[in-house]
């Protein structure tokens, strides 16, 4: 895959202004420019990755890397095809997001994803299908979190701590970002949390689609939920649906992707349980 087909992933925002990264589900069909065949060897990009001269990024005070040895990048896509198990696709009519099992038939997502309709489409990433019923929600969207209802089964996802977040440390996403695909794996650097406005600042590659994504470490426990907008390049793109790789390559960038911490999302389903 070239740079120019990857340039949604180095273009993350996340400001005062933001109003989150769900969007409408775009059923166009892959690519067929000839440049979908890239999807059979994703993996090959990455590699571009390894270089001898690590690149900073001053999103936020002091630089951070923004290059991941081999290891980490094994290591996050390894996560990432844990994880997916547990990431869901949720559609209400043309609206969608992504939500993930936090507990028996309990589906976390971005109360801005679930605020059109009480009830929504759940498909896992074994195909199975149903719906789910909205019983926790922010109206007002701050915490933008809501809890939905399902009778479908995955294994839910861990619960990890803030206290073990060190800044740059690789934090990995699963979500649903727009015309790319299903249950793609992206990978950046924690930053901090802002505690004024709750949010948690990384550099995970996001976009339209990905609201309401777990964001979790190496371990594969979640310190937040995705709610942050990215911007993405005009044009066809291939489909990567489950795709195992996880993409990582970023350029210098100065914007961030926004997530709600693991301690309100915490807060949260202890009222709404």
């Amino acid at each position: 895959m070239d740079r120019s087909r990857r340039s949604f992933l180095a273009s993350v925002a996340a400001t005062a202004g933001l109003s989150g990264c769900s969007g409408v589900i775009d059923s166009a069909p892959p690519s067929t420019d000839g440049s979908a065949g890239a999807a059979t060897n994703p993996q090959s990009a990455t590699e571009r990755a390894d270089s001898s001269r690590s690149r900073l990024t001053r999103t936020d005070g002091e630089p951070v890397e923004t290059e991941f040895t081999r290891a980490t990048r094994e290591r996050a896509s390894e996560v990432g095809t844990s994880v997916r198990e547990s990431v869901v696709v949720l559609r209400d009519g043309n609206r969608g997001g992504t939500g993930w099992f936090v507990g028996e038939g309990e589906i976390v997502t971005n109360a801005h994803v679930a605020d059109g309709s009480r009830t929504l489409s759940v498909e896992t990433f074994d195909g199975a299908t149903g719906t789910g019923e909205r019983v926790g929600y922010h109206e007002e969207l701050q915490p933008d979190l809501a809890l939905l209802e399902t009778d479908l089964s995955v294994p839910p996802l861990s619960l990890g701590s803030l206290d073990d977040l060190s800044r740059g440390d690789p934090l990995v996403t699963v979500g649903h970002p727009g015309r790319l695909g299903q249950w793609i794996l992206s990978l950046g650097r924690y930053l901090r949390v802002l505690d004024g406005i709750d949010w948690l600042l990384s550099t995970v590659p996001t976009r339209n689609g990905n609201s309401g994504g777990p964001l979790v470490t190496l371990d594969g426990d979640v310190v937040g939920v995705v709610s942050g907008a990215t911007t993405g390049t005009a044009g066809n793109r291939p489909d990567y649906s489950r795709n195992e790789t996880a993409y990582t390559e970023l350029p210098e960038i100065a914007e961030q992707t926004t997530s709600v911490p693991v301690d309100t999302l915490e807060a949260s389903l202890s009222d709404w349980r």
